[in-house]
């Protein structure tokens, strides 16, 4: 669900400061970036299941601080130095985020699949593939989760053609992904074992062409 960085290399530099006047960089932590809940936003799990938010941008390091540090006042801090996340600043305030923390992979999932898939059978339909390979995480399918796959599912739809050959292209695509149809098939009664099999009626158009061949020329 998401791209590991503990090994990555260093983010843009906006300032010229030096980092270690703010932190001091301690234990070494595994660092994954995710997609945040508002577009466009990006968050860093840890490996022991806390997220963080970009603070500040340096000259050689970035700072990030954990999202609680408003709603639970928390000084943790983490700093990317050279490509290696470390902790700083202090523990936590709060408990471990695992559950928003499945709560949020879960929705990127899903976006993920809207744009693999162009969602065959609905968004509903993707929604309880994911949830039934993630049955831990505690989730409905609301009307905020189905905008957000809707919004993402607009975002991603291929630009209308401007030529003949680029329609006729986009109408081979959408053809292949319908299923096929056999068109001498013809449904056949079921029928019970010991009862006898009821007569079929002839097709239209060949009683049709029973009744020309009888009509004097």
């Amino acid at each position: 669900m998401a791209e590991n960085l503990s090994t990555s290399g260093s983010e843009d530099e906006n300032s010229g400061d030096d980092v270690d006047n703010l932190v001091r960089a301690g234990e070494i932590v595994n660092v994954t970036k995710i997609k945040g809940e508002r577009k466009d936003s990006e968050l860093y799990k840890t490996g022991d299941m806390f997220l963080f938010h970009t603070a500040k941008r340096l000259k050689t390091s970035v700072l990030y601080r954990c999202r609680c540090y408003k709603s639970h006042h928390c000084l943790a801090r983490i700093i990317k130095r050279d490509g290696v996340y470390r902790k700083s600043g202090l523990p936590h305030s709060h408990p471990r985020e695992e559950e928003d923390i499945g709560r949020i992979e879960f929705v990127n999932e899903c976006c993920k699949r809207v744009i693999e898939r162009r969602a065959p059978g609905g968004l509903k339909r993707i929604f309880e593939e994911v949830r039934h390979e993630h049955p831990e995480v505690i989730i409905g399918f609301n009307g905020a989760l189905e905008k957000r796959m809707q919004r993402t599912q607009q975002e991603n739809k291929p630009p209308p053609p401007r030529t003949f050959n680029e329609a006729e292209a986009l109408l081979l695509v959408r053809r292949r992904g319908r299923p096929r149809r056999n068109p001498h098939s013809i449904a056949v009664p079921q029928v019970a074992e010991g009862h006898p099999v009821p007569e079929v009626e002839a097709q239209p158009l060949v009683a049709s062409l029973v009744r020309r061949r009888g009509r004097p020329r």
